[in-house]
């Protein structure tokens, strides 16, 4: 029996030693599991401040306050930190206080810390006789240097005084970079105190306006009313995800969430991680960490969570909960559940606003829905990532809201990006002819399929490009489009919706240096094409190389994954597209043959042979030739031979290659400059004698008599008779046909459509303006003088652009300055934009910021 009992024993304690092993070993796999788990998906941790930041957010003093949650958003963001530890939603906000919150939400906080640190060493910075508090040096920098304060509120504010709303305003728009909107606008005329806001902030605060970044109190703006820190939070939560290089926010579904445990030499840490599923099934980790050192150091690191309206740390996630939360250098700091009730409409993309970032769709009961996107909304076109804006006012969207908010859209372009799967009542492909007869217009369309169908344009069909109507006659060859019919014949189109072409960013000059791998190849020496000069734009790099590049030597087509193997040290011509918010290489050439560079007019072109001549030069175009009308990617069949040309030859001995064919469009097409004598100013007209129109880059021949134009709404009228320039009102310059002093002096005139939009009133002629274009390099004297570099000068006599590169020191006082469809000031002038430019000797007459 003893015998029998220690065996009995033995055997029950190999069983426990097994089954030990047994769970050790699954405990093991099951960590090695979740590491392996957590190793493949995107981890963000929280942050070591998250217990602390939630008692304060957590204060009486917001809890029952309007503001509350946007209070309670920008204190988990560490944008605005509290008073005594408190919200205090009613206190005044100072401007060093509310500049350093909006470089927090810039992200740049780090930045002005840093400056901060280095100051700190110095005499003189902040104490009590400075304008400013010591420890908003930093901030006040780095917004000097993001351009949303200036050089004259930065040494002449006193910024430990009460920020006023229009200033708050005004320094969000130009931190957001958005467009001011200068003049009496509709925006701001329809409030009664709008006469109180300054000069200087009006155009900036219009800009905010027009994006809901602030309103007013009924019919009060309320510009210098001193700014609340809960106002301030409501201002900045309405942008808080707009800054690029600000919090980056994601959208997503908890799945699960689940406990680990490590031990490791004096070191235990527990974490959560909470599994997360993004609108487009991608998965996310989230951990909150409790980590002990040397047995008695505690470190945990969680998020602020906001949920149900109160704040909680990440325990208050369950699974199923969808949340929006925002990251940052790899910690998150805040997350909010959001109301689940989400909804999918499928309908037609009626239109995109560029300048309010809202979008309209008509779903497919009739109801019409509006919705704001901002750069977080998630869009694909065929399942690839895309740009809201590359999608076509007319397409079929889905799209996803959750809790009223825009979450994505998905669209399908059948043949091509930017198009749906085509239907009975529309014809869809690109514009391959325009042609007048009597009141109609003849279209003839290229469809994917490679056959031509053509319909008519009558006066009641509305063409739509960007939100914009556009006229028949604004169609270009090769421009995308839907056409829309109401009956089956198709005849005349009901409607036209004109997609955004692929743009092109420009032409480069490089030699090939390394393999081609992962769409990509390595070049050297690489140069980029200005104005029919090479300007050198880098000793190396990588090129980024579109699915669908083709490349080309001696007019064949050739495999483009072979250009190494095969050439090796050549040079080649690189045509780069903007498209879907990357640059891509669209089209090579290899060079073949010695170059030659020329621009002006086109003094010959034969189509059916592909032959051109221009400035003495000879050359043969193809399907190979680099090919930019404007700023679009088109084919050579799409250049106008009424226009100038920029040209890129290759002799190849018995033949002149062209290699490129680029015409630049350095205005709006609409734009019209007239100079000449003010004749007469009434109520409602201007007219003006012996004046010269611009033709393209040169002034007419001729003086003409007598040409009157209507009035805009609102002109930008710079009067420089004197020393010193001043702007006039539209009033005040229509009140001259009494006095009359305006009369018989020389003026230069901004026009549109014989709408005057802008006129600068000069004491004597200018007898021989010149043209001029260039890049800025330099600003200074409160930014009326500036230096143009890579200036090159137009010759009206030889008709082309000097080759020669000059630096140009130009005075901008008294200039007409134009961007976009906006008249600017000098500051908002950004170094390297391109400009072109009418002068008298150093001193700009119009200035104008070429798009790109």
């Amino acid at each position: 029996m003893l015998i029998f009992e220690d065996t009995n024993r033995k055997t029950r304690r190999s069983f426990l030693i097994k089954a030990l092993a047994l769970f050790v070993v699954i405990v093991l796999l099951s960590n090695m599991i979740a590491f392996t788990a957590l190793a493949d998906v995107p981890s963000f941790v929280g942050v070591n401040y998250a217990d602390r930041l939630s008692s304060n957010l957590r204060a009486s003093d917001v809890k029952w306050h309007w503001a509350r949650v946007p209070m309670i958003r920008m204190g988990a963001l560490s944008v605005l930190k509290g008073r005594d530890k408190k919200p205090a939603p009613n206190a005044w906000v100072s401007r060093e206080e509310a500049i350093t919150a909006i470089v927090r939400l810039m992200g740049r906080d780090e930045d002005a810390q840093k400056i901060n640190a280095a100051s700190g060493r110095k005499s003189g910075i902040g104490g009590k006789r400075a304008n400013f508090s010591q420890w908003a040096y930093g901030y006040l920098e780095v917004a000097q240097q993001e351009g949303v304060i200036t050089k004259n509120e930065r040494q002449g504010m006193m910024w430990q005084g009460a920020a006023l709303r229009q200033e708050v305003a005004a320094w969000t728009a130009r931190a957001l970079k958005l467009t001011p909107l200068y003049g009496r606008n509709q925006e701001i005329s329809r409030f009664s105190d709008s006469n109180k806001i300054s000069s200087d902030y009006c155009p900036y605060l219009s800009a905010a306006i027009q994006h809901k970044i602030i309103s007013g109190d009924g019919n009060k703006i309320r510009p210098n009313d001193p700014m609340t820190r809960a106002e301030l939070a409501s201002v900045l939560d309405r942008v808080k995800y707009d800054f690029p290089s600000g919090y980056e926010v994601h959208q997503g579904k908890l799945l699960s969430s689940y406990p680990l445990k490590f031990v490791d030499e004096g070191t235990s840490s527990s974490c959560t991680v909470f599994e997360i599923e993004d609108l487009n099934g991608e998965r996310f980790n989230l951990k909150a960490e409790d980590t002990i050192l040397n047995g008695w150091e505690r470190t945990h690191r969680d998020f602020i969570v906001l949920k149900n309206g109160e704040v909680l740390l990440s325990y208050a996630l369950s699974p199923g909960d969808f949340i929006e939360y925002a990251v940052k250098d790899g910690e998150v700091v805040f997350a909010e559940v959001i109301n689940v009730s989400g909804m999918q409409i499928r309908g037609e993309l009626m239109s995109l606003d560029e300048q309010t970032n809202t979008v309209v769709i008509k779903g497919e009961s009739g109801r019409v829905y509006e919705y704001s996107a901002n750069q977080n909304v998630e869009v694909s076109i065929d399942g690839r990532p895309s740009n809201i804006f590359d999608l076509v006012e007319g397409q079929e969207v889905t799209a996803k809201v959750v809790g009223g908010m825009l979450r994505g859209l998905v669209a399908s372009s059948g043949s091509e990006p930017g198009y749906i799967a085509k239907e009975s009542l529309n014809i869809e492909g690109r514009v391959k002819s325009v042609e007048k007869d009597d009141d109609y217009y003849n279209i003839t369309v290229s469809l994917p399929n490679g056959r031509e169908e053509s319909f008519a344009v009558g006066p009641h069909t509305r063409i739509i490009k960007a939100n914009t109507t556009q006229d028949v006659r604004d169609l270009r060859i090769g421009d995308r489009i839907i056409a829309y019919f109401s009956v089956l014949d198709k005849g005349v189109a009901d409607r036209i919706a004109v997609a955004k072409t692929s743009t092109a960013k420009n032409i480069l000059k490089a030699r090939i240096s390394g393999g081609f791998s992962n769409s990509e190849l390595i070049i050297e020496d690489i140069n980029r094409f200005y104005y029919g000069s090479w300007i050198k734009e880098m000793a190396s790099g990588k090129l980024a190389v579109s699915d669908g590049a083709t490349a080309y030597y001696c007019g064949e087509l050739i495999d483009i994954k072979q250009l190494y193997q095969n050439h090796k040290g050549d040079y080649i011509y690189i045509l780069n597209k903007s498209d879907f918010g990357e640059n891509q290489a669209e089209k090579i050439v290899v060079k073949s043959g010695d170059e030659y560079s020329v621009n002006g007019e086109i003094e010959e072109i034969r189509w059916s042979e592909g032959f051109i001549e221009t400035g003495r030069v000879e050359g043969y175009f193809g399907q190979d030739t680099l090919t930019v009308v404007g700023r679009q990617i088109c084919d050579a069949a799409d250049i106008d031979d009424e226009e100038d040309v920029f040209l890129i030859t290759n002799d190849e001995g018995d033949t002149n290659r062209v290699v490129a064919m680029i015409q630049t469009e350095f205005y709006d097409s609409d734009l019209q400059f007239y100079r000449g004598y003010i004749d007469e100013i009434t109520n409602k007209e201007l007219s003006i004698d012996e004046y010269n129109r611009l033709e393209g880059n040169k002034w007419s021949k001729t003086r003409d008599s007598h040409k009157y134009f209507d009035f805009k709404d609102d002109v930008y009228i710079i009067d420089a008779i004197g020393k010193a320039p001043k702007h006039v009102s539209l009033d005040d310059f229509k009140k001259d046909r009494f006095e009359q002093e305006y009369y018989n002096k020389y003026t230069y005139l901004v026009t549109k459509n014989d709408k005057v939009e802008g006129i600068l009133i000069l004491k004597d002629e200018v007898e021989t303006p010149s043209i001029s274009i260039g890049e800025l390099a330099l600003l200074k004297d409160n930014d009326l003088q500036i230096v143009l570099n890579n200036a090159k000068d137009y010759s009206g006599f030889r008709r082309e652009w000097n080759n020669d590169l000059t630096s140009l020191e130009l005075d901008m006082s008294k200039a007409l300055l134009i961007k976009g469809d906006q008249f600017i000031k000098q500051n908002d002038l950004k170094l390297k934009d391109k400009l072109y430019i009418i002068r008298n000797n150093n001193e700009v007459l119009i200035g104008i910021v070429i798009e790109e």
